[in-house]
């Protein structure tokens, strides 16, 4: 007989014995009864309370999907409900959509008689086509002057517009987003005719404002870009990207040694991103150098790091003017 087999064996005679013994003891066989019913009765109470937690738990889960159902609603209305015409692109239908009571003159810096801006009615400024990924944008930027000269401070509006079968809808908008303190202060020149939108993402643009200002003969000129970040308007980048000599006409600074200009020219690589935001890439230049320097602005999650390119050409020089490098670097 194999061991298996003699295991087997006790294992079932030792089975037996107990039955017997139970069966011939009445105590023995009232108490596995109580013990039987209290089981029972415990299975039952347990019954009840994962029953109980269950249905708290399916109203919880309820009650978050009711409120991620409203706030999605609150986000991301259907297209339907938000202001649409049908048809081929219409720069006026648009603008009388978003601001009824408005005034529409196309392609014109909008003036009243004798040079005198109108104020409290909002005017167009600027419109630009911009060619997504998935959709085609149009945007229109507005403005409100807050007083009848050509000085007044004015606030800027943005409108981006979509379309979607036949239908063009309101897909993003930002009202008084940004307040310019004088039109000529934007840029020294041609004022609001310096606006633009850039591709700074995937299906996503940046609207830049240029900026400009002068102290004791030296020029400071810059951007502020803002995006939509979850339909909400952010200023994503500012900074001052060039830098030079102004008290004099360039070719007699330089005829006087005078003459200097630090700059970064901007751009965006489209195959690096973080957060649906391209890499910023800066090409910095100082014309007392023979040499140019590439600096990686990588973005945050809020923003791009602000710049300030004389800070950037001191840190280049600290750093024995490298080829390349990212602004971390010089941030620490």
């Amino acid at each position: 007989m194999g061991k298996t087999s003699m295991i087997a064996n006790r294992f079932t005679s030792f089975l037996r014995q107990g039955v017997e013994f139970i069966g011939k003891h009445p105590f023995a066989t009232g108490l596995l009864a109580i013990l039987g019913i209290v089981g029972f009765l415990v299975s039952v109470v347990g019954f009840r309370l994962d029953r109980h937690e269950s249905i708290e738990t399916t109203a919880q889960l309820t009650e978050v999907e009711d409120q991620l159902d409203s706030i999605a609603g609150d986000v991301a209305h259907p297209w339907e409900d938000r202001p649409n015409f049908s048809g081929s692109w219409d720069e006026a239908t648009a603008f009388t959509l978003v601001w009824p009571g408005g005034r529409y003159i196309p392609n014109s810096y909008p003036e009243a008689e004798g040079g005198v801006i109108e104020s409290e009615v909002p005017t167009l400024e600027r419109a630009f086509f911009m060619p997504m990924r998935s959709f085609d944008a149009r945007i229109l930027v507005t403005g409100l002057s807050e007083g009848s000269c050509n000085a007044c401070a004015v606030q800027l509006s943005l409108f981006v517009f979509r379309k979607e079968g036949d239908i063009w809808f309101l897909h993003q908008e930002a009202r008084n987003f940004i307040r310019v303190g004088s039109r000529g202060l934007i840029k020294f020149g041609d004022g609001m005719a310096n606006l633009e939108v850039w591709e700074i993402g995937s299906n996503r643009f940046g609207f830049v404002v240029p900026t400009s200002s002068w102290h004791q003969g030296e020029t400071l000129e810059g951007y502020i870009i803002y995006s939509f970040i979850a339909d909400e308007i952010v200023r994503v980048f500012d900074g001052v990207t060039r830098a030079y000599f102004s008290a004099l006409e360039e070719p007699e600074a330089r005829d006087a040694g005078l003459w200097y200009e630090m700059k970064i020219l901007l751009d965006f690589n489209s195959q690096e991103s973080n957060f649906g935001f391209y890499e910023m890439v800066g090409t910095f230049s100082n014309s007392e150098w023979s040499e140019s320097t590439e600096i990686i602005f990588p973005f945050s999650g809020n923003n791009y790091p602000s710049v300030f390119v004389i800070s950037a050409s001191d840190c280049l020089e600290t750093l024995n003017r490298p080829a390349s490098i990212d602004w971390e670097s010089c941030e620490t």
